[in-house]
C-alpha cells in the first residue's frame, strides 16, 4: 500500500506536484506514492480508489499552489463547494486522519483561510504546513522529509514493526549486490533479477526511516539498473526499458538534489571572503553555484553585490 498520497489540483500545482513525486519515489519507492494522474486503474470507479489509498496512507500532502483558491466559475472556491468536487472529497476523507496531514504550500501560495473553504473542510487550516520554496528546494525536501521519516517511524512503532540499524541495512545491500552479480557471472538472470527485486524491496521498506541517506538512495538507482540488466538478459525488453529509465529518473532526482545543496553550499561560503573584503574569491564561489544552478536567486542577487560593491 502507498505511503505517501498526493493530493493536488493540475490546473495549478501539476508541475510542482510531479517535481515532489520524483523526490517521493526516491525514498518510497514507486508502488508507495500514490498520485491520481499516474496511479488510477483503468475500468475502475476511480473515487474508491483514491479513498482507499488516503486512509492507508502514512502521509497525505495537499499541495496548494497560487491559484488553488482563483474566483471564477471554474475557481478553487467555487470547485471546492461543489460537493462532488474530487479535491473537496480527497481533503474531506484525509481530514478524518488524526496526523499526517501537511498542507504543501508552493508557489509563494499562502495558507487559505478558513472562512475560504467549506466547513467540512475548515480544520485543514489547523494542520501544520510547509512551505516549499523553489529557491531553496534542497532545504525544503530536508524539512518536509524530516516530517514524513518521523511519520514512517510512527507508523512502524504503531504496527510493532522494528526499524532495523542503517549500518545492518547497507551490509544486507552490500550482500545482495555480491549475491546479483554472482548469479550474473554465471549467466542466471532470473535468479540475478530475483535478488534485485529482493534489494529493491527493502529499500521500500527502509528507506522512509532514513529519509536523507544517501547511501541508499544510490542503492536504489544501482538496483533499478541491476533489475534492468537481468531482465536484458533473459530477453525481457520491456522490463528492461522501463527499469533503465527509472534509474535514469532516480540518478537524475538525485543528481538535482546534489548540485542544488552544493549551489546552496557555495553560495553561503561566497560570505567569507567577501565579509574580509576579497571581492574575486567571493565571486568566484558564486560563479561556482550559478555553474551548478543557474536560476539561483541568491545567488544571482549577490554576484549582483559582489560586482557592485568591488567593481568587479
Amino acid at each position: 500500500m502507498p505511503g505517501v498520497f498526493l493530493s493536488y489540483r493540475r490546473s495549478d500545482a501539476g508541475g510542482w506536484a510531479g517535481r515532489l513525486k520524483d523526490h517521493l519515489v526516491l525514498r518510497f519507492g514507486p508502488d508507495r506514492v500514490w498520485q491520481d494522474v499516474d496511479d488510477l486503474a483503468l475500468g475502475a470507479d476511480y473515487l474508491p480508489q483514491i479513498l482507499d489509498n488516503i486512509t492507508s496512507a502514512d502521509a497525505v500532502l495537499i499541495v496548494i499552489g497560487p491559484h488553488w483558491l482563483d474566483e471564477g466559475p471554474a475557481g478553487g472556491k467555487a470547485r471546492l463547494r461543489n460537493l462532488k468536487d474530487v479535491l473537496r472529497l480527497e481533503i474531506r476523507h484525509a481530514l478524518k486522519k488524526p496526523s499526517g496531514v501537511i498542507p504543501a504550500l508552493v508557489g509563494g501560495a499562502q495558507m487559505p483561510k478558513s472562512g475560504d473553504l467549506p466547513r467540512s473542510l475548515a480544520p485543514l487550516v489547523n494542520r501544520n504546513g510547509i512551505a516549499l520554496v523553489d529557491a531553496d528546494w534542497s532545504r525544503s525536501m530536508q524539512l518536509l522529509f524530516e516530517r514524513l521519516q518521523d511519520l514512517a517511524r510512527a507508523a512502524r512503532t504503531t504496527e510493532a514493526v522494528a526499524i532495523p540499524a542503517l549500518p545492518d541495512i547497507l551490509d544486507k545491500l552490500d550482500d545482495l549486490q555480491t549475491r546479483y552479480f554472482e548469479r550474473l557471472a554465471t549467466n542466471d538472470s532470473p535468479a540475478a533479477a530475483a535478488i534485485a527485486r529482493e534489494a529493491l524491496q527493502l529499500l521500500d521498506d527502509q528507506m522512509p526511516n532514513y529519509a536523507h541517506d544517501q547511501t541508499l538512495q544510490l542503492f536504489r538507482g544501482f538496483f533499478l539498473k541491476n533489475l534492468a540488466m537481468a531482465l536484458r538478459d533473459s530477453g525481457d525488453t520491456p522490463g528492461f526499458e522501463a527499469n533503465l529509465e527509472l534509474a535514469a529518473h532516480i540518478f537524475e532526482t538525485i543528481r538535482r538534489e546534489a548540485e542544488l545543496h552544493l549551489a546552496n553550499v557555495y553560495t553561503g561560503a561566497a560570505a567569507i571572503p567577501m565579509l574580509r573584503g576579497q571581492g574575486p574569491p567571493a565571486l568566484d564561489l558564486i560563479n561556482r553555484a550559478l555553474t551548478l544552478a543557474p536560476s539561483h536567486p541568491y545567488a544571482l542577487h549577490d554576484r549582483k553585490e559582489i560586482r557592485r560593491f568591488f567593481g568587479l
